[in-house]
């Protein structure tokens, strides 16, 4: 949780670089939860700075965002396609464009608030 705390501190002195990577991860993180229920909350594993973005099983997803049409993404480290060992890497692509007018959602308006219902927990997004 106080990985949690940290990161939504941070959210005010982000990089464009860095809003998208959040955004792509909150993304994934909002299906994993759709999926896999409340537990998929500990699948990520970005904010702890580990080497991939989410971690389940002996599965690893490294996530990576661009507003870029053709979906060209930077890789920061070659550790971010290498698997860890005993694990599988996958890479998630995720493409994401500018919204006009009042259609989709800005990383600031995105409150994280975690409902269970059904023994799901879902994301949120809150107008604002």
């Amino acid at each position: 949780m106080r990985s949690w705390n940290r990161l939504l501190q941070k959210l005010a002195g982000l990089s464009e670089e860095e809003e998208l990577g959040l955004i792509g991860e909150l993304w994934l993180l909002e299906r994993l939860l759709t999926s896999q229920g409340s537990e998929a909350i500990g699948f990520w594993v970005g904010p702890a700075s580990e080497n991939h973005d989410f971690r389940y099983g002996s599965c690893e997803i490294e996530v990576k965002t661009t507003s870029q049409a053709d979906r060209v993404h930077l890789i920061n480290s070659m550790h971010q396609l290498e698997a860890s060992q005993g694990h599988n890497l996958f890479l998630q692509s995720v493409h994401v464009q500018m919204a006009g007018g009042q259609a989709g959602f800005s990383l600031c308006a995105l409150r994280m608030l975690t409902h269970f219902t059904r023994g799901r927990a879902i994301l949120e997004p809150r107008g604002g």
